[in-house]
This record gives C-alpha cells, sequence and structure tokens, in this order.
C-alpha cells in the first residue's frame, strides 16, 4: 500500500507550472537558529487516527525538523493552530529573548524551499521503509514524529554534539572579566623561566606546561590566522652572563618546540639591535649594551578574537546573550543539584529562568561569587592581581619588533610591543580588590615609565600616554588542596555542587584546551552522551577559512569608500592600504561585507524618506505658484548670485526691499532642503574614518550592529575595537558618530542616546590619559 505512494500522489511534488516572475530573490543567510523557517506540507496518506497529511516546519540554520499531523480538509485557520500549539508556545519565548524574526518564503526563493522539500523527502523513505511493518497503518504518526537534527560543524560543547547557551555580561567580555589588553600568545621568556624550574628543580610539571602552551599557541594562530601573528621580541643583555644564560635558555625552548616553533632565536650584536631597534639605548646608568637575544612569540586581537568565538559559537547552533547577568542558581527540589539559573536582562531589566544539565561557571575574576551563590561556605579559589597597561605613540618602538626585559632591577616584567598602530607598554602585577571597572593608578603609570626609560634613548613623556588601564589576572587555587601556598598561572577545573562545574585561571594561549577540559568535566557530571569528539584542534573562528595575508588587495582594487565633503556632497573616496589591511585582519574573509556597507551611496530608508522630504517641499512651492527651486547639497551661492543678476536686468522697478525678501526667502527654504539631504547622505554614507589617524570605518559600525550583537556604545569602541584602549581622546570625539549610527540601526530614541553618551564617558575616565590624569610632580613632562 505505501509501497505505490509516491507514484499514486503526485500532488506531494506537482509538476512546477507557473511562469517565472523575474529574479529569483535571495534570502539573507541565517546567522541564528530559528531566524529562518520555511512550511510544507503532503497529504494523501493513508488514514490513521483521523490524520492524513503531514506538515513540516523546518529550522533553515541548523535543518531541524518538526512533523505534525493534520486531516484532510484543513483550513489556513487548522494549519495555524496546531503551529500556534505545537511550536510556538513552546518557542515563543525563545523568539522574544533571541529577538529574531519570522522571514517568510515563497515559491520564488528555491534556497529555502528545497530545504523542506528535501525533509519530505526523507519522510516519504520513512514511509517505505516502514511498509512492511503490520502496524503501519494505524501507526504511521510515529514514524513521522522523528526530528532530523543534521550535524554542523560545533564549537567546543557543540562539537561533541551538546546544545548549549552561552551568557555573558557586558558583551561577553567584561573589562575585569579578562585581562583586560591580553596581547601575547605564548609563554616566550616565561618559557625559560619554567625550564629552568624544570632543569634545577626537576618539576615534570613545569615542563609538562611548557609543551602544553607550545601546543596551543600553534593551535590558535592557526585558527585565527587573520588575529593572531608571530612577532620578533628583543631582550637587552647589559652583561656576557645574560647574553649566554637567556641564548641558552632560548636554544632549549627552540629545541623543545620543535615543529611547533614559529622562529629561531638568535643573537644580535650591539650595533644590528640598534639597527632593528633605532630606540633602544646603547648605554646608561654606568652599563653598556652587550648585544640582544631575539625570539618570537604570538600576538593577537583579542577582543576581535572573543567576538569570533562568540559568533563561531553561533554559527554552530549555541543560543548567545549577552548583556545578561546571573541573578541566583536554581536547585531542584531537593537542593542537591543545580538545574538551572535566573538571569537579568541588564538592557531591559526583565528576568527570565533557564534550564540545563550541566552549569559551566567561567566567569573569570567573578566565578567565586556565582560559586557563592550555590554555597554561600565556598572557599576563594581566586587571588586577583592587578595588571596596568600604557599606550604610547608609534614612534617608541619599531612596527615590526617588541622589547621585553624579564627581568627589572625590582624584579618585575616589562614589555614594549608595537600593537594596532601604537605601542603599547607594561606591565605591573600587584595584588588587587575585584572591581567591574579597575582603574590604573598614578604610581604604576610612573613604574611603568620609569621602567622602559631605562632602556630607550628617547624622552619618555608621560603627556605621551595616550590611553591607561588595568586589568584583573584571576590567578587560581585549587579549593580542595589541602594548603594555599601554591597559587597557579594554570587553569582549574573543579565542581563544587553537582551540576555546577567552575573553570578559572589560565591565559589566553591555552583557552581552547580549557573549554574542553570545562566540557569534559560538564558530560561526567550530567552523564551526557556526545555524539563526537572535540574537533577544536582545527576549526578555523569565523572569518579565518581561507584567509590570505594579501586579501586586503582585494579590497584595495575592488572597493571605494563613500564619503560626506566639507561641502555636503558625496564624493568617493579610495580603499587605502591602512584601512584595507585593517579590515583585512580584524575580520577575515568577512571584510568584503564591511567594505560594501562602506562603498553604499543610497538605499537606505533614512536616506529615502529624506529625499521625499525634500520633494514636497518642491511640491509644495510648485503648487503655490512659486518658482521651483533646485535643491543643491552644498552652498547655494552661485545660484543665489544668478538670480540677483536676472532681477537687476529684468525688474529694475521693484523695490529693493521685495527683492531681498524674496531672496532671503528662497535661501531660507533652500538652506531647510539641503540640510534634509546632507542628513540623509551623512546617514547613509560610511566611508569615512571615524577618528583621524586611525583605520576605524564609520561601517564597521553598522556592521556590528547587525552581525556582532552590537548593543552598546561602549561595545564598539572597547570590544568590537580598541579605540577606547588606544586613544581614549579620540575615542571620545568619535562617541557622538558611534552613538548616531548606532541609534539608525537599533532605533533610539533620544532618551537612550543621551544615556549611552553619559555611560560612555564615564567608562572613558576609567582610562588614564594624559588629559584625564592627575599628576603634579614634574616627572616625566
Amino acid at each position: 500500500m505505501v509501497g505505490g505512494y509516491e507514484r499514486n500522489h503526485p500532488d506531494v511534488y506537482p509538476e512546477v507550472t507557473l511562469s517565472p516572475a523575474g529574479l529569483l530573490q535571495p534570502l539573507p543567510i541565517p546567522f541564528q537558529v530559528w531566524e529562518d523557517i520555511s512550511m510544507d506540507s503532503n497529504g494523501g496518506l493513508p488514514e490513521a487516527q483521523g490524520l492524513d497529511t503531514i506538515l513540516v516546519v523546518v529550522n533553515c540554520l541548523p535543518k531541524y525538523s518538526h512533523f505534525m499531523g493534520l486531516s484532510h480538509p484543513y483550513t489556513a485557520k487548522d494549519v495555524a493552530s496546531l503551529y500556534v500549539k505545537e511550536i510556538i508556545e513552546f518557542w515563543s519565548e525563545l523568539f522574544r529573548q533571541a529577538r529574531t524574526k519570522l522571514k517568510y518564503s515563497s515559491a520564488y526563493h528555491p534556497q529555502t524551499v528545497c530545504q523542506t522539500e528535501q525533509n519530505s523527502q526523507h519522510k516519504v523513505d520513512i514511509l517505505i521503509k516502514c511498509q512492511n511493518m503490520p502496524e503501519f497503518e494505524s501507526s504511521w504518526e510515529l514514524a513521522a514524529d522523528i526530528k532530523l537534527n543534521f550535524p554542523d560543524f560545533h564549537l567546543e560543547h557543540k562539537v561533541v554534539g551538546l546544545a548549549g547557551n552561552i551568557i555573558g555580561d557586558e558583551a561577553y567580555k567584561g573589562d575585569a572579566e579578562l585581562e583586560r589588553g591580553r596581547l601575547r600568545l605564548g609563554i616566550g621568556l616565561e618559557g625559560v623561566r619554567y625550564l629552568e624550574k624544570a632543569v634545577f628543580k626537576f618539576d615534570y610539571g613545569q615542563l609538562k606546561l611548557v609543551f602544553h602552551a607550545l601546543e596551543e599557541r600553534k593551535q590558535v594562530i592557526d585558527n585565527a590566522p587573520h588575529l593572531c601573528n608571530a612577532l620578533p621580541c628583543m631582550t637587552p643583555c647589559f652583561d656576557w652572563f645574560e647574553v649566554v644564560y637567556y641564548w641558552i635558555g632560548l636554544k632549549m625552548y627552540d629545541l623543545i618546540a620543535g615543529a611547533r616553533l614559529l622562529h629561531l632565536s638568535r643573537f644580535y650584536s650591539t650595533e644590528e639591535s640598534v639597527e632593528l631597534f633605532p630606540t633602544l639605548a646603547k648605554e646608561g646608568k654606568g652599563r653598556r649594551l652587550r648585544g640582544t637575544v631575539v625570539y618570537y612569540d604570538g600576538q593577537m586581537n583579542d577582543a576581535r578574537l572573543n567576538v569570533g568565538l562568540a559568533c563561531t559559537a553561533a554559527l554552530a547552533g549555541a543560543t548567545v546573550l549577552n548583556h545578561a547577568e546571573v541573578v541566583s542558581l536554581l536547585k531542584d527540589d531537593i537542593g542537591e543539584r543545580i538545574i538551572g539559573a535566573q538571569i537579568r536582562d541588564t538592557l531591559t531589566g526583565k528576568e527570565f529562568d533557564t534550564y540545563a544539565k550541566v552549569i559551566v561557571n567561567a566567569a573569570g575574576p567573578f566565578c567565586d561569587s556565582i560559586r557563592k551563590m550555590a554555597d554561600k561556605n565556598a572557599r576563594d579559589m581566586i587571588c586577583p592581581s592587578s595588571g596596568v597597561h600604557i599606550i604610547l605613540p608609534d614612534y617608541y618602538s619599531p612596527e615590526g619588533m617588541g622589547l621585553i626585559v624579564p627581568k627589572t632591577k625590582d624584579g618585575r616584567v616589562v614589555f614594549m610591543l608595537p600593537w594596532l598602530g601604537r605601542t603599547v607598554a607594561g606591565t605591573t602585577d600587584s595584588n588587587t580588590t575585584i572591581t567591574f571597572l579597575p582603574e590604573p593608578h598614578e604610581d604604576e603609570i610612573q613604574f611603568i615609565l620609569d621602567a622602559i626609560s631605562d632602556y630607550l634613548n628617547v624622552k619618555v613623556r608621560r603627556t605621551d600616554v595616550l590611553s591607561a588601564w588595568s586589568g584583573i589576572r584571576p590567578l587560581a587555587m585549587n579549593p580542595s588542596a589541602k594548603n594555599t601556598e601554591s597559587i597557579s598561572r594554570d587553569h582549574v577545573v573543579c565542581e563544587d555542587l553537582p551540576g555546577l562545574i567552575t573553570i578559572t585561571g589560565g591565559k589566553w594561549t591555552t583557552y581552547r584546551s580549557m573549554a574542553e577540559d570545562a566540557v569534559d568535566a560538564a558530560i561526567k557530571s550530567g552523564k551526557l552522551t556526545p555524539t563526537s569528539g572535540c574537533v577544536t584542534n582545527n576549526l578555523h573562528i569565523v572569518g579565518g577559512e581561507g584567509w590570505d595575508p594579501a586579501s586586503f588587495t582585494v579590497l584595495t582594487q575592488q572597493y571605494m569608500r563613500m564619503k560626506i565633503s566639507y561641502k555636503g556632497k558625496v564624493v568617493p573616496g579610495v580603499m587605502d592600504t591602512a584601512s584595507a589591511k585593517h579590515l583585512s585582519h580584524a575580520y577575515g574573509t568577512l571584510a568584503e561585507r564591511v567594505a560594501a556597507i562602506a562603498q553604499e551611496k543610497q538605499g537606505s530608508q533614512t536616506f529615502i524618506a529624506m529625499c521625499c522630504l525634500c520633494l514636497y517641499l518642491c511640491l509644495v512651492q510648485m503648487l503655490s505658484d512659486k518658482r521651483l527651486l533646485m535643491v543643491e547639497v552644498g552652498p547655494a551661492v552661485k545660484r543665489e548670485h544668478r538670480m540677483r543678476r536676472r532681477r537687476r536686468t529684468t525688474s529694475r522697478v521693484r523695490g529693493r526691499e521685495e527683492g531681498e525678501n524674496a531672496l532671503d526667502r528662497e535661501r531660507k527654504e533652500g538652506s531647510i532642503s539641503k540640510m534634509f539631504c546632507k542628513q540623509a547622505l551623512k546617514d547613509e554614507c560610511l566611508g569615512k574614518r571615524l577618528a583621524h589617524g586611525y583605520p576605524f570605518l564609520e561601517a564597521e559600525v553598522a556592521y556590528c550592529a547587525r552581525h556582532e550583537y552590537c548593543e552598546s556604545a561602549i561595545d564598539f569602541i572597547a570590544r568590537r575595537s580598541r579605540l577606547a584602549f588606544l586613544d581614549t581622546d579620540a575615542a571620545g570625539r568619535a562617541l557622538p558618530r558611534v552613538i548616531q549610527i548606532l541609534a539608525a540601526e537599533h532605533k533610539w530614541d533620544k532618551s537612550r542616546q543621551k544615556q549611552e553618551l553619559q555611560k560612555a564617558k564615564e567608562f572613558l575616565e576609567t582610562f588614564k590619559s594624559s588629559k584625564n590624569a592627575q599628576f603634579h610632580d614634574g616627572k616625566h613632562n
């Protein structure tokens, strides 16, 4: 009976007889699950329990399908009621919280309909395979209840086939949650110290740490090639013992690294060193430079890597929610296991509950506060350490060489590294208290300036500090250890209460293995059944697949930047090399999307509305029997002069006062039209730079708002770009334009814009640049 189903029911796949209606309209690529869905139905099935039709609803991103039964004949109301009953009641809350939209398909969107038809074919295959089942005729709805979940690529918990949510306050990366400005990958000269402990103290754990860090560093650079790169770092040696010590240590480091080595280390003489690092001092304070040892470490754009991880997880099917905080943890009826959490949306203030078999606490320095929600008597496992960094002009260090002093006169580490077109210097390492927005103290800034001035031949000035910030390192202690003497820079995974896994400590270099360890602990705790093993070793971060260092040339040659001239006219500008390189390294293979936004000239709703308003003003003038004014974008001086000359030659009888009044009226009306047109073009043309001297484009703000969950001005200047960290004053000058673009994207009212400006200014005040710093000792002036 079922074997001839397809043959006897051609209505399942009817022949298409519609004439083409024009060009096919492509759908936007979905970036979230349940953002795009499609529907289809198959009728004429053998009747079972009064049902003879299957309604198919497909989630277009992960291909997750729902199959529901209907009885023929049915109406649109019946289909809508069934959809609401079976799907909407469950998913409506998810739609609201994820802020997604339903986009309807039609026959002229074949790439969507085919997904539904393909699932219908799978359903038919299931029915055919069940034709020999004696109970099939009355039980086909059991087969139709199978939900197809096609495998896709996963990130950490997704790669092992587990569902999960990512919930983070302040756009995934609170400024104190991870050390702000952690820019280096690997262990470099720290590895030499670890090797020293391994050799002289026979500590195999230190040697194992070196191997692990080297392996993970190589993986990060391979998986995010557009965001990470190898950077040569120079270590000055002022006596021959240091030369021998560091040279031997780094050669052992090269030997251990093996295939994971970036480049071989080597020794440079004094003359060669000064040629490579022109601001390096040859002598000073009774000592003379003997040479330098150069090794290679990794450098990254930490903000872009963090956002890339969130976007990659979202593409893999994870539910990602930023600007949300945990209010409390939910326990089962007997209070023995954590089964969920109460979440507050910090943008709207609304609270909701979410449930999971296992919750992973990865709140950085704030993880103790989450642990104490489950157990008030839980022992602290975080020993917070403060690290301060400052930003100096680019001339302090050459573009392709860093300077690292592993041990200053007081035993601290000091470095100067080229970073995003400027020089970052640091760092301090001192005990601190945990705050959400830590601020650097002036004495810490002065310490860094004092330390680097001992190694440079240029005058180090406090007024050169473009930005200064402080971050918190979450150094971890194992709460189950018998003593707290050993504070580890490695990560710690523990389960204080069933259902709550805590992971903390570690460093950016080993983030991938940290996540893998946390997922392994979650699988064990929740007795989960993964469908595959972890494959993040070779999983590219979004934008990294197929990226090439020379890809910026495509942007330079094929795209322009549409800008507004000082006269108010739209003029095409070249996509300069600096901007193209910045886009390529920040967004990888997705850089062309940003460049396309920068090249757009018209088409936005704002532009169309403004143009309609201008036409309306002209129409009003025509209906009132007045001269039609040609609206110009820019000053109307020439037009006014022509009108003056015409009046003088054709009608000198008219009084001067009447002519001047008419001219003033026309000038006023023309200026209003000009203002509307200029505003429309300003809202649409986003090819201009946000701040002078920096490659960040206005188009990036729109792109991040549309595709990277950018929900506030602080999100962009600090967490999508690093403008606030590079130059606090430049970020302040760019704020009004950033807020204007975000307001257009998110439909903010004036009150919200004013609130965003106030919050951003308060945020920037925590960065101690030369203009907002308090110093009166006259040092480094």
